[in-house]
């Protein structure tokens, strides 16, 4: 009787262990290459690298609506709109001295269906809202963000090509 309760646990831990191979192989890589953390963006001038930090389904449709309407909008001034998605998506991640990093948050909200997104630019909160799980304010929302964080490097671009102006430079010489 002891032996074959021995017997039953060994067999049981044994194919408890094999059940991690029982993957479906339809899906045998597919979480690899269906997946998309971060990007790099570019344009003329920066480099924008957008990070993904959210933990629900309502964080991953904000992110990737965001990523959608931000890669859409021109990144300089005066630009025209490009109609047939004319962005560069770079996989590697070296970034120089003009990069912009937009790292999408969530954070737990109270509520059923809500959570506090929050879009930060070089660590330094820019947009922060309450979004709700329905698909036309969550568009609304990404794309209200995706403007703000596009008006912000388009304005700081601005202030950064103002000060490297001759007249702003000086000589260092007091």
């Amino acid at each position: 009787m002891k032996g074959m309760r021995l017997l039953f646990f060994l067999i049981l831990f044994l194919t408890m262990g094999l059940t991690g191979f029982a993957q479906d192989p339809e899906l045998e890589g597919f979480l690899d290459e269906g997946t998309m953390d971060e990007a790099v963006v570019t344009e003329e001038g920066t480099q924008t690298l957008i990070l993904d930090n959210t933990r629900s389904k309502i964080g991953r449709d904000f992110y990737e609506l965001f990523f959608q309407h931000y890669a859409e909008l021109p990144k300089m001034p005066g630009l025209p709109v490009p109609t047939d998605s004319t962005r560069t998506i770079e996989p590697n991640l070296e970034l120089g001295l003009t990069a912009m990093v937009v790292t999408i948050d969530e954070l737990p909200a109270f509520g059923v269906g809500t959570s506090i997104i929050v879009v930060s630019l070089n660590d330094q909160i820019v947009w922060q809202n309450y979004v709700q799980i329905r698909a036309d304010v969550l568009e609304l929302y990404a794309f209200n963000a995706a403007e703000v964080i596009n008006q912000y490097v388009i304005n700081y671009q601005d202030v950064q090509n103002q000060l490297d102006n001759e007249d702003q430079l000086g000589s260092g010489l007091f």
